[in-house]
């Protein structure tokens, strides 16, 4: 009985310290013990299997930045993590609704707020941060004077930085900067390294650095130690500040790091100093000891980079095969072929160069920061390929047609039997290769094949080597046909004597033949589309030259040069004529002269002519507007008051004092219609025709061609109202749609880094623009400028928007914003105006007096 009665008190005491709502020791130890070690404890399980779930998932590249927390990307890693995430929620909820002793307005249970913390976590990496914000917010609040209070603001901090409103982060940091020295060791430690964190996302670097130096005097691990010391001499890299940058790698190389991470740090360590002969002996013993794979691809990646320093460009070449060769991660094939691509692209090898950056690309995923930068230059160098591939085919065609038949029959002829060897000596070099796998496979399996059935040494009359051999006759060729040949994997490349010994007749009737032929431009129509492909293949090939590659001298001579003159009648001539004299003009091996002559001679009509004979053209010809335009305006007003009279005194004072005004089609126009009222038929008639036939291709001279054929009603059109849209530019348009871009003009200064400059823009885009999708590329100005260009806008208001929101931002682009740099909006239209002008201010006082006002 003693015993019973001793389990049943036990059991009521149990009950009793069961309930939340009474406040003593044994309640409080249950709840306090429970919540801990079992509800909580499988909780931040889960949690932690989400996060090393994330880390595994997504590979780590040491070329860029080392994050100092790990997040999902995007839905698609968070549905990955989604079951762990999940469960630490409920368990987070269950620890509340079981365990909470919230009793007289304080909570008894002092693991409750970490329940709370786990659920604001599972929530962020849930990528809710609305719910992650709520939850930081409550304890926040519930927690105000206690230090887990201060922990939740910080990581409300997170919440507002990874939803890009970062100036509220940056706030709750500032407000928590006096309540540091009331806060334990790893709590100022995580305040440091969550302000370094919104300092690296504001492009930031200098604070940065600023505070992991502080975040490291608390921290105690050694694997976190090393992760701050690489990360800071990253940071210093990028603000070009190596000898700070080897400190640090030198830091990190003292805590003895795992393997990968201590050759990476050697490797990033040597990227700063190439060039120096103990960094390639570093490197070569380093290529001695790596094992085969991803860590020999990145050593082989680096000593390319010192022989290129070198000049030994051959080496370098040998160095960056083996390199890709070595490569098997995604992280390294991207950049054993980004090495490849951009040596190929510098050597103006630019068909091979595509095809890098086309294998580049396969391993570059689309959130990559430089996905679209690397598209942009793949799809450049496409651009150029496809050109070249039209010029020389257009070339070869017409070079065909211009021929006699005779000879036109022969070229065919003697291009097929050369098509044909070039087949026939590619499938023999296959049948080769196929030979020596076979070979290669033989004696590598010939001990094991002596040393079976010993009873039939012959071959064919032993049933077990002959059905190895089978096994790798059909690993090498698969099933294959009992037949002639039948090792050539192209039967049509291989021709029998007969065919070999056609006659000349019978080739000229056979398919191939009439392949070739129905392609040639033999009749006017046919030559005339053939003509006119290449000039425009031609014409694209010096624009992609000269304005994406930077090569004027090559658009010059592969491109404008022979529309000039093997194609002058073609409408591009005139301003392939202008581009070569502007390219002649910056390049003293090349005669701006000759084509300064070209211009005035052939093109004397043509706004080219009057820009080479003047150069103060333009300026002049808006100053014209300018003063014309007051004096129509007052015109068109008498007229619509029915002075007709005191209108026309008004016109012809305009048309003596500016008689090439831009206004002359309209001033006419106005004249005739005021004519028309006066019942001056013959004035009527004669000014008609005097705008005809000066100007026929203008809105003005259509419609008075119209009148004088009576095929037009009499009525005042819209193209006699004064509002003139962009008339006080007519150089520069006002267009308000489509194609319209944001550029940043940076003078091309040896004390500039204006790889630091892109980089913040396209933090600064990322951060604040990232549903519009932009891209930040490089465009030369004449030698002087280099535009960053951020493309495209849809409309005028949303790319006005992007740039008042880039003046006003004083935190990402302070560096850009304070040097005063040009930035306005330009269509494409506007923008490839302003490349064949010298200066960038007449566009400049355009776009603040037409558009931006």
């Amino acid at each position: 009985m003693t015993n019973k009665l001793l389990v049943f008190i036990s059991f009521v005491a149990l009950l009793s310290a069961c309930s939340t709502k009474v406040n003593k020791f044994t309640n409080r130890t249950y709840h306090q013990t429970t919540t801990r070690f079992n509800v909580l404890f499988n909780g931040q399980q889960s949690l932690f299997s989400a996060q090393q779930a994330l880390l595994e998932s997504q590979e780590q590249d040491y070329d860029s930045l080392w994050g100092l927390f790990l997040y999902p990307k995007d839905t698609n890693e968070v549905s990955s993590i989604k079951e762990h995430l999940e469960k630490a929620v409920k368990k987070g909820e269950k620890a509340i609704q079981r365990h909470s002793m919230y009793i007289k307005r304080k909570e008894r249970n002092k693991y409750i707020d970490e329940a709370y913390m786990l659920i604001a976590k599972a929530k962020l990496y849930s990528l809710n941060y609305k719910k992650a914000e709520e939850v930081f917010n409550y304890l926040g609040r519930a927690y105000k004077k206690q230090e887990e209070g201060k922990l939740a603001k910080i990581w409300k901090a997170h919440v507002l930085t990874e939803k890009n409103k970062t100036s509220q982060a940056y706030d709750i940091f500032k407000d928590l900067d006096e309540d540091l020295k009331t806060l334990g060791a790893p709590t100022k430690q995580f305040y440091y390294k969550s302000f370094a964190h919104l300092n690296i996302k504001e492009g930031d670097y200098e604070k940065a650095i600023e505070h992991l130096e502080k975040a490291i005097k608390f921290t105690k691990k050694k694997q976190e130690k090393i992760h701050l010391h690489f990360l800071i001499a990253q940071l210093y890299q990028a603000e070009n500040n190596v000898s700070s940058a080897a400190t640090y790698f030198d830091k990190v190389l003292d805590l003895k790091p795992h393997y990968d991470l201590m050759l990476n740090t050697k490797l990033q360590k040597a990227g700063g100093n190439l060039g120096s002969a103990e960094s390639e002996k570093e490197l070569l013993d380093l290529l001695k000891k790596a094992p085969s794979g991803d860590a020999k691809s990145q050593i082989l990646g680096s000593l390319a980079q010192i022989q290129l320093n070198k000049g030994k460009e051959n080496k370098a070449l040998e160095y960056m095969k083996a390199s890709a060769n070595e490569a098997k991660k995604a992280s390294s094939k991207k950049k054993a072929f980004l090495q490849l691509a951009k040596f190929h692209f510098n050597k103006t090898h630019f068909e091979q160069s595509k095809l890098y950056y086309d294998s580049t690309l396969l391993h570059v995923q689309s959130s990559d920061p430089n996905h679209t930068n690397l598209q942009e230059t793949r799809n450049t160098l496409a651009r150029l390929v496809k050109n070249l591939q039209v010029i020389a085919l257009q070339d070869s065609l017409i070079n065909l047609a211009q021929m006699s038949e005779e000879d036109r029959i022969s070229a065919i002829q003697q291009q097929i039997k050369k098509d044909e060897a070039q087949k026939e000596a590619l499938a023999l070099q296959k049948q080769n290769e196929l030979d020596n796998k076979l070979n290669s496979v033989t004696s590598n399996t010939a001990p094991l094949t002596a040393s079976l059935d010993k009873k039939n040494d012959w071959y064919f009359l032993n049933t077990t080597t002959l059905e190895f051999g089978r096994t790798d006759f059909l690993k090498i060729w698969g099933e294959r046909k009992l037949e002639d040949h039948w090792r050539r994997t192209e039967k049509s490349a291989f021709f029998s004597q007969d065919q070999s010994d056609l006659q000349e007749d019978d080739l000229t009737n056979n398919n191939e033949f009439k392949r070739y032929l129905k392609d040639i431009p033999l009749t006017d129509k046919q030559m005339a589309s053939s003509t006119k492909s290449l000039t425009e293949s031609l014409y694209d090939l010096g624009i992609v030259y000269k304005e994406k590659l930077d090569q004027p001298k090559k658009a010059l001579q592969l491109g404008f040069d022979r529309i000039v003159f093997e194609h002058d009648t073609s409408k591009l001539a005139a301003s392939s004529a202008y581009f070569c004299y502007l390219i002649a003009k910056e390049d003293a091996s090349l005669n701006a002269e000759k084509y300064r002559k070209i211009i005035l001679d052939k093109y004397a009509e043509t706004e080219y002519a009057k820009i080479v004979l003047n150069p103060n053209y333009f300026a002049e010809k808006k100053a014209s507007a300018l003063s014309v335009q007051p004096l129509y305006k007052k015109a068109y007003l008498l007229y619509k008051e029915k002075n007709y009279t005191e209108s026309l005194t008004q016109i012809e004072y305009a048309l003596k004092q500016y008689p090439k005004t831009e206004l002359k089609p309209k001033l006419l126009l106005l004249a005739s219609y005021n004519k028309k009222d006066l019942f001056d038929q013959a004035g009527f008639k004669n000014t008609l025709q005097e705008l005809v036939k000066s100007h026929p291709k203008t809105e003005q001279g259509e419609l008075a061609q119209k009148l004088l054929q009576q095929k037009s009603d009499f009525f005042t059109p819209k193209s006699l109202d004064y509002k003139i849209k962009g008339q006080n530019d007519s150089l520069y348009t006002i267009e308000d749609s489509l194609n319209l871009n944001f550029i940043v003009a940076i003078p091309k200064s040896n004390n500039l880094n204006l790889k630091i400059f892109e980089t913040k823009l396209n933090v600064f885009n990322k951060k604040y623009f990232k549903a519009s999708n932009l891209s930040v590329s490089e465009l030369p100005f004449k030698n002087k400028y280099l535009f960053l260009k951020a493309e495209t806008f849809s409309s005028l208001k949303l790319a006005l928007e992007y740039h008042q929101s880039f003046l006003d931002n004083k935190n990402i682009l302070k560096n850009l914003n304070d040097k005063g740099f040009y930035s306005f909006i330009i269509s494409q239209n506007n923008l490839n105006t302003l490349l064949t002008q010298e200066s960038i201010e007449p566009y400049n006082v355009f776009y603040l007096s037409e558009i931006k006002k």
